[in-house]
């Protein structure tokens, strides 16, 4: 099977909808000899901070001459950009052979009458595959929703798990309350793995805690009121700054992932390390060195300074809340002018409540996305300011041509506009 041969098999099967049952991945490990069962898995769940916290803890062991895969949702553009082993991105040919040995394995699944996998469950097997033939020391794993359910919650006993912020997303397929939400993402814990968990409401710590107690396992639990940050140095590009919490205390560190929700990311990673360290080596200069040379693309990125853009794949109120913290950190005196794209399963009145309140200018389009909210979709007051325009090239040429020195163009409410904004921004700028 060729590389174009293994994305046209893909292309052909069912997009799924999310379902409240993840037999299907598990007969489909069974159906693969279990590779789950060889791998060592750091798997992370919440609504906010997943990417971010993975990227800076497997920066942070790569400095520290481990071998690390991640496994990092949603991909936009490319199917391999989901998975990277410690010699980057999945080569085509891997993908190939890893795909081919998954359909083989589906097709098996339907001449024994199970479901076909869907394409989430094919992906996570993919890489699953592709992470049982290379020797990694870690392999880090982003849940795609939920938890307890998700086509990845397959390893029966993962290194450790770590739950980022939780907040409102996906409701109606995770429930209308933090606490439904919470037991979904608490799926994920597993006995005999430690659970590290970032600052969260109390809502959602009583529900973690009782899955933890449930599987008899430990929690780290980071209290947002413990985590002292001093700012040494901090702009819109790059801060430094020391930090100290209960478990543990650096000195100069420093990132260019700015905003404060960054702080609470960054925290969360290094209390995983700290744990970490109880079995293996991570030299504190590993710390430093992974934290300064993490980058994540689309998360409160500037493509450019002159003229200022922000893109921002911010999908979701709590999301937003960070871009428009950083708006008023760094950019309190310039006007925002904001085009925003949002997914039809999103709180889309909420999203557009916030932007409309710091930005100047409102425009909104459709994200690259099966799932993208269209203007017939919208449901808004008559007197709304809210310009819809298509497709999202004209949309930023118009955001572009409202700008001036003391304005930015922010590009947000998703990643399926943000990863495609960004490509052709850097064509056309």
């Amino acid at each position: 099977m060729t590389y174009q041969d293994s994305l046209n098999a893909l292309k052909n099967i069912e997009v799924a909808q999310y379902r409240p049952d993840h037999n299907n991945s598990l007969h489909l490990m069974t159906y693969l000899d279990s590779p789950q069962n060889t791998l060592p898995v750091i798997h992370i769940a919440g609504t906010n901070g997943k990417g971010s916290t993975a990227k800076y803890l497997q920066n942070i062991l790569t400095h520290a001459d481990y071998k690390v895969g991640t496994f990092l949702s949603p991909h936009i553009l490319d199917y391999k950009e989901l998975i990277e082993d410690y010699e980057g991105v999945i080569s085509e040919s891997d993908f190939a052979k890893s795909t081919d040995m998954v359909l083989q394995a589906c097709n098996c699944m339907v001449d024994d009458h199970l479901n076909h996998p869907t394409l989430f469950e094919c992906l996570v097997a993919i890489a699953l595959v592709h992470f049982s033939h290379k020797k990694h020391d870690f392999i880090i794993i982003e849940v795609g929703m939920g938890g307890t359910y998700d086509a990845t919650n397959v390893f029966d006993k993962p290194l450790m798990t770590i739950i980022t912020p939780i907040s409102y997303d996906h409701e109606a397929y995770l429930g209308s309350s933090l606490e439904a939400i919470a037991a979904h993402k608490a799926g994920i814990i597993k006995a005999d793995a430690p659970v590290i968990m970032a600052p969260n409401p109390i809502e959602v710590v009583i529900e973690v805690t009782k899955k933890v107690k449930e599987v008899d396992t430990y929690l780290y639990l980071l209290d947002e009121s413990l985590i002292q940050v001093s700012l040494l140095f901090n702009s819109f590009k790059k801060k430094l700054f020391n930090i100290q919490t209960p478990f543990f205390a650096y000195k100069g560190l420093s990132t260019t992932m700015i905003g404060k929700h960054q702080e609470i990311n960054i925290a969360t990673a290094l209390l995983a390390i700290h744990e970490l360290k109880k079995k293996w080596s991570i030299p504190d200069a590993a710390v430093k060195s992974g934290i300064a040379n993490t980058h994540w693309t689309c998360r409160n990125e500037w493509i450019s300074y002159r003229p200022m853009i922000l893109l921002d794949g911010g999908h979701n109120p709590h999301g937003l809340l960070a871009v428009k913290e950083i708006l008023e950190t760094y950019c309190k005196h310039k006007t925002i002018i904001t085009v925003i794209g949002i997914l039809k399963d999103k709180n889309y009145k909420a999203m557009l409540n916030l932007v409309d309140a710091f930005s100047q200018k409102v425009i909104m389009t459709s994200p690259l996305s099966p799932r993208a909210m269209t203007l017939d979709d919208l449901d808004l007051p008559q007197n709304s300011n809210l310009e819809w325009i298509d497709p999202f090239e004209k949309a930023i040429e118009k955001g572009l041509s409202l700008l001036n020195q003391d304005s930015i163009l922010l590009i947000t409410g998703s990643l399926y506009l943000a990863y495609p904004a960004k490509a052709w921004l850097e064509e056309n700028l």
